[in-house]
Formats: structure tokens, C-alpha cells, sequence
């Protein structure tokens, strides 16, 4: 019971993060004054691509995967792994190089932080499920 949690939680965070995707790839600047401060929103719209295709990757990864885990579980976890990792890769560079924790908050970083680290665990869930046989 408490992994169908873990697996609904995923993807409850995974659809929020399709919609912020697609509010950020078409640089829907009233979504983003709504939820970020000025100095946010202008983050956002100034987004380099290589980091926008860093987030397209890891939502749709992760989608993916967890939609996988459904039909395939056994091969879900390659996904879910892809997702972690761009997600892990996005978070360092931004936080890095782009000042996030200071332009978007704490909690926010923290929020990606738990879903990348949930990723990862169900990706470790999945490789043992095609490992067993």
C-alpha cells in the first residue's frame, strides 16, 4: 500500500510538472506572475534552452516511466533513471550557475529535490523487479 502511495505521489508531481513545462516552454508570463516573484518570472522567461530541454527530458521521462510501470514494469526503471538524472543535472546547474536557491526559494528547490530523489527510488524499485528473475 504505502509503494501505490509513493507511485501516485510521483505522478501527481509529474503531471504538475508537465503543465509548469508547458507554461515555461511558451513563456506564459502570467502563470509564472502567479507564481513567482518578478525576478522569478524573468528567470523564466530567460530560460537557456539546453536547460528547458533538460526539463522537457526529465517530465517526459518520467511520465513515461511511471506509465511504463503500469504495462512494463520491468523496463520502467531505464526511464524513471533518465528522469533522475536530468532532473539531478538540471538542479546543479541551476542552483550552481543561475542563483535558484536565492531567485526561487528553498522550498521549491526542496519540492524537485524529493521528487528527483522519489524518482530515483522508484527506478531502484523497477531495476530490482527485472533483476529478481
Amino acid at each position: 500500500m504505502a509503494f501505490l502511495v509513493h507511485y501516485l505521489d510521483c505522478a501527481f508531481f509529474y503531471a504538475i510538472g508537465s503543465y509548469d513545462f508547458i507554461n515555461v516552454a511558451i513563456k506564459n508570463e502570467y502563470y509564472l506572475s502567479k507564481m513567482y516573484t518578478p525576478e522569478g518570472v524573468a528567470y523564466f522567461l530567460g530560460y537557456p534552452l539546453p536547460l528547458l530541454f533538460l526539463f522537457g527530458l526529465n517530465i517526459a521521462a518520467g511520465l513515461s516511466g511511471i506509465l511504463l510501470a503500469l504495462f512494463h514494469p520491468k523496463i520502467s526503471w531505464k526511464s524513471l533513471l533518465l528522469s533522475g538524472t536530468a532532473n539531478t543535472l538540471l538542479i546543479f546547474i541551476t542552483v550552481t550557475f543561475m542563483d535558484r536557491l536565492r531567485i526561487i526559494g528553498l522550498t521549491m528547490t526542496g519540492t524537485d529535490m524529493l521528487v528527483c530523489a522519489a524518482t530515483f527510488a522508484l527506478a531502484f524499485y523497477y531495476s530490482h523487479l527485472e533483476n529478481a528473475e
